[in-house]
């Protein structure tokens, strides 16, 4: 045998059961999800940086949404028949939720403005970072916590 045969070291993954696969996914998906707001953020931010405002309102909206989505698909709720601020009661730390909330008033104030303009623009763009990072915050706690798995 040759030397280095020795020091071949071999790992694999540990078997996951139904549940932690279930749980694996649901962090695959969140991860995605966010992938997608930060991309959305940064279309944003172009389209910011060229004055156009009113397409980047449309972006906002819309962004406005999938983060209410990520929310709720995270902890496997539907959206009917729900109001848009219910999706922040799901999350289970109480100051990471109410920061959340306020952000997501305050965007919801800046978009149902007529005048969207540079400083509206702005503070919503402030908003949706605070928002997304306080959702980043709050998934690697929760990945610490209930939604540890042997990987």
């Amino acid at each position: 045998m040759q030397i280095k045969d020795y020091f071949k070291i071999q790992f694999k993954k540990p078997a996951l059961d139904s549940k932690e696969e279930k749980i694996e996914s649901k962090k695959a998906v969140f991860l995605k999800d966010m992938k997608n707001n930060y991309s959305r953020l940064e279309s944003i931010e172009l389209l910011n940086s060229n004055s156009k405002y009113d397409d980047s309102k449309i972006l906002f909206v819309l962004l406005n949404n999938d983060v209410l989505d990520t929310i709720l698909r995270f902890h496997e709720k539907s959206r009917n028949g729900a109001k848009p601020t219910e999706a922040f009661t799901f999350i289970t730390d109480r100051k990471i939720s109410e920061d959340c909330l306020k952000e997501y008033e305050s965007i919801r104030s800046l978009l149902d403005r007529d005048k969207f303009e540079d400083q509206e623009s702005d503070d919503a763009l402030r908003s949706f970072q605070s928002l997304l990072r306080n959702l980043e915050k709050y998934f690697s706690r929760e990945k610490e916590g209930s939604f540890h798995t042997s990987l």
